[in-house]
């Protein structure tokens, strides 16, 4: 006959014991994986490829922003995670604290109200007018003064930033667009349309679409500004984020690593 075993013995209230501490171990690490996971910072993008800052290379995204993003996010032990959207809808969830970060964006008084910038820049870009070629009437050179190009209508995409210069234009006719398709489809309709943007993200969806071609940019740009990552200032650890992602910019702009980001996209 085999007695069942004494449930007072020690040796098995040890394993029993430690078996179960071995059990909460493993729940306190999943716990705590799945806490990191959960705060990973939300990043918003705009959903239309924007290069040389972010695009899609095959199924990866690439580009000289997200490559900051990723080296400062790493340096400073967060996780990221991307959502794309209408740029405006960003704008939206950046004030409601439903997004966390943005990684390109102008420093302006208006955007200071709901986000909280770090302390230096990290890219620089430029906007400029791009027509069509058979837009014949229109200048090769844009002088500095808008009023010269009072009679047509400027189009440029909702929630984005050219200068103060354009924004201050206000007699100027603007529309605003949802991206550079429309930009691209709109000023190839009509000799009277007038694109405003970033010339490397014009140029890339009007390459992808066949029509580089049929394009025209206006020399110089019309802007140069400092884009900035900036945070949600509903989040309430936002100074924490600004602080420690400030910091991390400060080493990686020191470096070899910032310097090859620059080369790899062709920022100057």
């Amino acid at each position: 006959m085999i007695r069942a075993p004494d449930r007072q013995n020690p040796l098995i209230r040890t394993v029993s014991r430690a078996a179960k501490l071995r059990c909460v171990g493993m729940m306190l690490l999943l716990g705590l994986a799945t806490a990191a996971h959960s705060d990973a910072l939300r990043v918003g993008m705009a959903d239309l490829d924007y290069p040389p800052f972010y695009f899609h290379d095959g199924d990866r995204l690439t580009g000289a922003a997200y490559d900051i993003a990723e080296w400062l996010a790493d340096y400073t032990g967060h996780q990221l995670s991307y959502e794309a959207m209408p740029f405006v809808r960003v704008q939206k969830h950046l004030k409601r604290g439903e997004l966390d970060m943005v990684m390109v964006y102008f420093r302006t008084p208006e955007r200071e109200q709901h986000v909280a910038y770090l302390d230096q820049p990290h890219l620089v870009e430029s906007s400029y007018l791009v027509v069509s070629a058979a837009a014949r009437t229109l200048p090769d050179r844009f002088d500095g003064d808008f009023r010269a190009l009072a009679d047509y209508r400027f189009l440029n995409v909702r929630g984005y930033f050219h200068g103060s210069h354009y924004e201050q234009a206000l007699y100027l006719l603007k529309e605003d667009v949802n991206n550079e398709h429309e930009i691209i489809r709109r000023v190839l309709a009509s000799p009277r349309f007038i694109g405003v943007g970033n010339r490397a993200a014009i140029e890339f969806h009007a390459a992808r679409s066949g029509v580089l071609q049929r394009l025209r940019f206006i020399e110089p740009a019309i802007d140069r500004g400092e884009n900035y990552i900036a945070f949600s200032r509903r989040n309430p650890d936002h100074p924490r984020y600004v602080r420690e992602f400030s910091e991390a910019l400060k080493v990686l702009k020191a470096s070899r690593d910032y310097r090859a980001i620059l080369k790899k996209y062709a920022i100057r």
